[in-house]
Order: C-alpha cells, then structure tokens, then sequence
C-alpha cells in the first residue's frame, strides 16, 4: 500500500523542512510549498491524505485557500491542520475553521503534538 500523501504550506522554509523531515521519518510522503497560490494546484495534482497549513503565507491567507479548497466537491472534505503563531489572525479565525472541519494548532507547538494531530486526521483519535 503506498503511503500517505502530506501536503505541507509554510512560508517560513525552516519550519517547511523540520515537517517535512518529520513527515517523511513517520513514512509519509510529502510535498511542500512556501508558497501559498500554488497550494489548489499542489492539492489537485498530489491528491493528498491531508493538508497542513500555516495560516499566514506573506500576501495570502490559508484560510481563505482552505475556503476555495472545500468548494471543489473532490475535497470538500480533505483532512486540514492549520495553523499560526498569531494570535490576532488565528482567534477570530479558528470558528470558521473549525466551521470548515479543521484541526487548529497555535505556534508554538511540539512536534510530538504535530505528529499527534496527523495521526488523528489520519486515522482518527488514538
């Protein structure tokens, strides 16, 4: 059985590679952007198990991204962990989210807890 396809979105390239390294030892494949305009094509082109996403990519919101995400019927219900380490945007935006059947983390998380969320999207609560 193939593994489980991530699709990771940060703009902070440290963290992008911390999950990806942390992803890819679970036995995951992963695919990564910094960029937040190419996350529909990267989610359409990998059809991935799950989505995780900071929620601040420079001039774009993921929460707007995992809007347009759910309006395509073929991910309307794609697993979604976001995140932010601000306050301001993540407090106002967590009801939606949570509207929208995400999983929300604050920065800074452990990565045990990263790891905890993804296998919960994945295989559900442990």
């Amino acid at each position: 059985m193939p593994a489980s396809t991530i699709v990771v979105v940060d703009d902070n390239a440290v963290l992008l590679q911390v999950m990806q390294h942390l992803f890819a030892r679970q036995g995951y494949q992963v695919v990564t952007s910094r960029y937040g305009n190419d996350t529909l094509d990267l989610v359409q082109n990998n059809t991935p198990a799950l989505l995780v996403i900071d929620l601040e990519l420079g001039p774009w919101s993921g929460l707007s991204i995992i809007e347009k995400l759910r309006a395509i019927p073929a991910f309307a219900a794609l697993p979604v962990i976001a995140y932010s380490g601000n306050p301001i945007m993540l407090d106002p935006a967590t009801p939606e989210l949570k509207k929208l059947g995400c999983a929300v983390l604050e920065k800074p998380f452990s990565l045990e807890t990263m790891l905890q969320r993804v296998g919960a999207a994945l295989h559900g609560p442990s």
